[in-house]
Formats: structure tokens, sequence, C-alpha cells
């Protein structure tokens, strides 16, 4: 379909697409929300947002193993093909036409995985100390095993996003200092939203 992305056209023709499926952009009728083309689903599955680029509506977050394969294919297409620099959505190329991806997606975390081959890994013993103190504080690091996987990056993203610091993904001596609560300060800990709880 019709496309741009600084002054070129055609997107599909020079982009990679990654499908992370959904019902889309939801129509609240009731005590329901309505995909386009009629599946209904209760209120409690969904979220609002509303964005310039998206307009208000609702939408079904995407599943925890979803995000985890979006940010594993990221990362992966960042580490073999360097010259990507950017992750975009339908809604960036095609501005009025694509409502997608949905507004749920944290465009901060997939710019951190498609980045993550660009930072040396730290020492293992080092990554054990943040990946347990992490999940300590309910953030989803996956095995406290001192390997910097896509799921320990992520975590510290958000631990960092939670925490105002500056969101790279990597475990930096701030980080890590917030982290361990050098003078008195209290890290946040993982927000958890109602779906999840």
């Amino acid at each position: 379909g019709k496309s741009e992305w600084n002054g070129q056209s055609g997107c599909n023709g020079r982009f990679i697409g990654i499908e992370l499926d959904s019902p889309g952009k939801l129509t609240k009728r009731g005590d329901k929300a309505v995909a386009w083309f009629g599946d209904t689903y209760p209120l409690s599955d969904v979220k609002y947002a509303k964005t310039p680029e998206h307009g208000a509506g609702y939408w079904m977050p995407y599943t925890d193993k979803q995000l985890e394969t979006h940010y594993a294919i990221l990362a992966a297409l960042g580490a073999a093909y360097p010259t990507i620099t950017e992750h975009l959505r339908h809604c960036d190329v095609s501005p009025g036409r694509k409502v997608d991806a949905s507004p749920l997606l944290d465009m901060g975390l997939c710019h951190a995985a498609l980045l993550s081959h660009k930072q040396p890994s730290p020492e293992p013993k080092k990554v054990m100390r943040v990946q347990g103190r992490l999940k300590e504080l309910g953030y989803p690091v996956g095995n406290v095993d001192g390997s910097i996987g896509i799921k320990t990056k992520m975590s510290v993203w958000a631990f960092q996003n939670e925490n105002d610091l500056p969101k790279t993904g990597e475990v930096d001596e701030e980080t890590a200092s917030k982290l361990s609560g050098q003078d008195g300060w209290e890290p946040k800990t993982m927000p958890i939203g109602s779906r999840a709880e």
C-alpha cells in the first residue's frame, strides 16, 4: 500500500515487516469491545489508549510470548544487519491509513532490542547481581545466570523507565548503583497492570 518514510515511498519493497497479530483497534459497545470483523471482547481484557497516530480506542494487549518473540527478532535483525537503526510502525509510514501497531507496543523497548548488539556485555557476576535484584523488584528477567539476554535487557530498560534513568537497556554504573539502593535511594518495583493481576 501507499507509504513513505524519509522521502522514500513504497516502504514494503525496502523494509522488513514483522507482524504482531491482534484484533486491531476495538470500539466500545456497552460492556464489550468490538473488532472490525465482529468479534467481541470483555472490556476487562482490553486497554483504552488515545494517541495522535491512532486516535481513541480500545486495544488488546500483546501477550508476553508475542513481545518476547518480537524483541528477540529485533535483536537478531540488529545483530545480522547493523545498518538497521530504526523500528517503525505502519502508522508511521502510512499515517491516516494505518493504525497498527497498537499504541500499547513500547517503542522504546523495541529500539533497545534492535540496538542491543552494539553494547559490550558486562562481567557475568555483575549481571547476576543485577538480575537477582531486578527479580526481587518484580521485573521478568528470566534466569539469573549472568547472561545478558533479551529478557534481561528489556527488564533493565523497564527499570530505567520506571526510575527516571536514561533508557539504554544496558547495565551501566548508574543503573547498577540505583538497583543496589546506594545513598538510601529506594528503587521502584515493576508496575503490574490489571491483566497481570
